[in-house]
């Protein structure tokens, strides 16, 4: 198992890279940037086209350690 590890940030690429774990590790700041309709479509799109893309279909994991910040974060 490769032990390489590598941190993205939000809105990244991440063309060409297999992952097996992937960590989504407070994806909004606070309230005031969990709250525009904006920001949280922007972080679901990019994990919906891009993020999930990167996973290794065999064994993936995914965590996402978060506040809620919003009724309608990726949180919920």
């Amino acid at each position: 198992m490769s032990k390489n590890r590598e941190a993205v940030p939000a809105g990244s690429s991440t063309p060409g890279r297999s992952v097996s774990l992937l960590m989504i590790d407070a994806p909004h700041e606070d309230r005031a940037d969990a709250g525009p309709d904006a920001s949280r479509w922007a972080l679901r799109d990019g994990y919906s086209s891009t993020a999930l893309k990167c996973l290794q279909p065999d064994r993936n994991v995914v965590v996402a350690p978060q506040t809620r910040w919003h009724a309608d974060d990726d949180a919920g």
